[in-house]
Protein backbone atom coordinates (compact mmCIF):
# COMPACT_ATOMS: atom_id res chain seq x y z
CA UNK A 1 0.00 0.00 0.00
CA UNK A 2 1.57 3.51 -0.56
CA UNK A 3 1.62 6.15 1.55
CA UNK A 4 0.96 10.02 0.47
CA UNK A 5 1.86 13.07 1.93
CA UNK A 6 1.23 16.62 1.82
CA UNK A 7 3.79 19.22 2.21
CA UNK A 8 3.36 22.58 2.94
CA UNK A 9 7.00 24.50 2.22
CA UNK A 10 8.79 27.81 1.47
CA UNK A 11 12.09 27.87 -0.26
CA UNK A 12 14.78 26.84 1.46
CA UNK A 13 18.31 28.23 2.68
CA UNK A 14 19.76 26.56 -1.26
CA UNK A 15 16.71 28.14 -3.02
CA UNK A 16 17.11 31.58 -1.66
CA UNK A 17 20.98 31.48 -2.62
CA UNK A 18 20.15 31.19 -6.25
CA UNK A 19 20.11 34.55 -7.95
CA UNK A 20 18.70 33.08 -11.65
CA UNK A 21 16.03 31.26 -13.12
CA UNK A 22 18.47 28.68 -14.14
CA UNK A 23 20.04 27.87 -10.43
CA UNK A 24 16.48 27.90 -9.14
CA UNK A 25 15.65 24.80 -11.57
CA UNK A 26 18.98 22.92 -10.56
CA UNK A 27 17.89 23.10 -7.33
CA UNK A 28 14.41 22.08 -7.80
CA UNK A 29 15.41 19.19 -9.95
CA UNK A 30 17.53 18.49 -6.64
CA UNK A 31 14.58 17.89 -5.41
CA UNK A 32 12.76 16.41 -7.26
CA UNK A 33 15.66 13.82 -8.12
CA UNK A 34 15.85 12.63 -3.97
CA UNK A 35 11.72 12.36 -4.21
CA UNK A 36 12.50 9.84 -7.22
CA UNK A 37 15.23 8.21 -5.63
CA UNK A 38 13.30 7.33 -2.57
CA UNK A 39 10.28 5.85 -5.19
CA UNK A 40 8.04 9.22 -5.00
CA UNK A 41 5.90 10.63 -7.53
CA UNK A 42 4.65 14.21 -7.24
CA UNK A 43 0.91 14.31 -7.44
CA UNK A 44 0.95 17.46 -7.69
CA UNK A 45 2.60 20.66 -6.35
CA UNK A 46 1.12 24.60 -6.58
CA UNK A 47 1.09 27.85 -4.87
CA UNK A 48 -1.16 28.18 -1.52
CA UNK A 49 -1.75 32.18 -1.98
CA UNK A 50 -3.22 32.06 1.25
CA UNK A 51 -0.48 30.72 2.96
CA UNK A 52 2.31 32.04 0.77
CA UNK A 53 3.35 28.88 0.59
CA UNK A 54 4.63 25.73 -2.05
CA UNK A 55 1.80 22.42 -1.16
CA UNK A 56 2.75 19.87 -2.80
CA UNK A 57 1.36 15.89 -2.68
CA UNK A 58 3.41 12.74 -3.30
CA UNK A 59 2.95 9.56 -3.18
CA UNK A 60 5.92 7.52 -1.81
CA UNK A 61 6.42 3.38 -1.52
CA UNK A 62 5.72 3.74 2.21
CA UNK A 63 6.06 5.80 5.20
CA UNK A 64 10.06 5.04 5.42
CA UNK A 65 10.45 6.05 2.11
CA UNK A 66 8.61 9.60 2.19
CA UNK A 67 10.51 10.47 5.68
CA UNK A 68 14.09 9.22 4.56
CA UNK A 69 13.40 11.73 1.20
CA UNK A 70 11.87 14.69 4.06
CA UNK A 71 15.30 13.88 5.79
CA UNK A 72 17.45 14.39 2.48
CA UNK A 73 15.73 17.46 1.06
CA UNK A 74 15.43 19.36 4.75
CA UNK A 75 19.06 18.13 5.05
CA UNK A 76 20.44 19.85 1.71
CA UNK A 77 18.55 23.07 2.80
CA UNK A 78 16.59 22.53 0.06
CA UNK A 79 13.09 23.23 1.28
CA UNK A 80 11.97 24.47 4.76
CA UNK A 81 8.70 22.99 5.57
CA UNK A 82 6.01 24.34 6.94
CA UNK A 83 3.93 21.28 7.92
CA UNK A 84 3.76 17.51 6.28
CA UNK A 85 1.74 14.56 6.90
CA UNK A 86 -0.30 11.70 5.69
CA UNK A 87 -3.27 12.92 2.79
CA UNK A 88 -6.08 10.81 1.88
CA UNK A 89 -8.20 12.01 -0.45
CA UNK A 90 -11.99 11.88 0.83
CA UNK A 91 -13.06 8.15 -1.09
CA UNK A 92 -10.14 6.58 1.00
CA UNK A 93 -11.12 8.51 3.71
CA UNK A 94 -14.85 8.20 3.80
CA UNK A 95 -15.37 4.53 4.41
CA UNK A 96 -12.63 4.77 6.99
CA UNK A 97 -14.89 7.22 9.17
CA UNK A 98 -17.99 5.99 8.09
CA UNK A 99 -16.96 2.89 9.95
CA UNK A 100 -15.63 4.14 13.03
CA UNK A 101 -19.00 6.20 13.29
CA UNK A 102 -20.96 2.83 13.25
Amino acid sequence: MSYTTITVSRPGAAFRATSNADEANVIFAQVMGIVTANGGESVMIGFDYAQNANVAITTFPDPESAAKASIQIEAKQLLDVVSRGMFSTMEELWPVFTDAMG
